[in-house]
């Protein structure tokens, strides 16, 4: 407080009521009488003092109640015990509501931390011990270990986590590589759903957006995993490639990477790994000699009305434009298994057998 206000105040504490004081120079009625104690000037509690002590007993450190108040050690545990309080939690008294409110306080009242992803980045151990919040440290310590899902992680991930359950998850928070959650038989299934719950509640990407997303490098990429807690070394673990991961995701929301439209060279590599015939068309004794075409039976244009990959070897036949032209009119919706592709190819070829006629563009190419 500076030279004017403390003049001001000395002059005038015993003549203006407090309530004049504080509007008068723009501050808390405790700032007030915590200078006029230090000075030495005033003993006993005023009002809002004692308002001020239990309305903040069991949200704060009493140490830090005692500091903003100016008061010994003394004077305060006797205005806490005459209302009942007392100047000490102990552990066996502490519950998860008080070390809740405690853990609020320090993070928005005392560090004036931000409620964002930094925050998991930024707190530690000793924002807690250095503020008089052990007895949390230990409470959580305790705590923690009851809980198969906070067991293997720090308790300052249990505070943040129970204070904020919408905000955060504990991977979040800094751990090391030995980690038993992301490891052994169920380290799987944890770090897919951790990955899940990036996807959903950061990223914000909804399910059915997935198939055509998932194509792009910039999808899940291991530093926006790794900012999340979520590191490469987790994934190597379980993952022999990011590909693969993608797969595990993919198959995790029952969706699965559909590409955008390949040429014709793309999809008859795609044929040739599956080791189809990409030189002739597919239907018996078609004398056409040129450079077939490949069909989509499900049409690119239909992409997203399947679960089965539209570029996959179960989706295109190899037909000559004559056959091709047939292949169009084929009502795939109401003609294919849509749960069974491995049947695809057979009913398409079944519907062009029975519906070819003399194939006369063959004919003009051999005459």
């Amino acid at each position: 407080m500076d030279k004017e206000y403390s003049e001001y105040i000395i002059n005038n504490w015993d003549k203006l009521p407090l309530s004049r004081l504080t509007n008068k120079l723009s501050v808390k009625p405790i700032e007030i009488t915590s200078f006029l104690r230090k000075k030495g000037i005033i003993e006993d509690a005023h009002p809002h003092e004692i308002i001020y002590i239990l309305e903040n007993h069991g949200k704060m450190p009493t140490s830090e109640i005692q500091k903003n108040l100016s008061m010994s050690h003394n004077q305060l545990y006797l205005i806490l015990k005459k209302h009942g309080k007392t100047s000490r939690v102990s552990r066996d008294n502490m519950d998860l509501k008080k070390v809740k409110a405690k853990t609020k306080w320090l993070i928005e009242e005392k560090l004036h931390f931000e409620i964002d992803d930094e925050l998991p980045r930024n707190i530690n151990n000793s924002h807690f011990t250095k503020n008089d919040l052990y007895d949390c440290i230990r409470f959580a310590q305790t705590e923690k270990e009851k809980d198969p899902l906070y067991k293997n992680f720090t308790a300052v991930a249990f505070l943040i986590c129970q204070t904020y359950p919408q905000e955060f998850r504990p991977f979040q928070f800094k751990h090391s590589k030995t980690n038993k959650h992301f490891k052994g038989d169920n380290g799987k299934g944890n770090l897919i759903n951790a990955i899940k719950w990036v996807i959903e509640k950061k990223f914000g990407y909804e399910p059915k957006s997935l198939s055509v997303i998932a194509d792009s490098k910039y999808f899940l990429t291991t530093g926006e995993l790794a900012y999340y807690g979520i590191s490469a070394h987790y994934i190597k673990n379980h993952f022999s490639s990011h590909d693969k991961l993608i797969s595990a995701i993919l198959n995790e929301y029952d969706v699965v990477k559909k590409k955008s439209k390949l040429s014709t060279k793309e999809l008859r590599e795609i044929l040739s790994q599956a080791n189809r015939n990409t030189h002739s068309c597919q239907i018996p004794k078609c004398s056409f000699r040129g450079t077939p075409d490949i069909h989509h039976i499900v049409p690119f244009k239909s992409k997203n009305e399947t679960k089965t990959d539209i570029n996959c070897s179960k989706n295109l036949v190899v037909l000559c434009p004559n056959h091709h032209r047939i292949a169009e009119k084929f009502e795939w919706e109401n003609n294919l298994n849509l749960e069974n592709p491995d049947t695809w190819i057979s009913s398409c070829l079944h519907f062009i057998n029975k519906h070819d006629k003399p194939n006369t563009f063959s004919q003009v190419q051999n005459d």
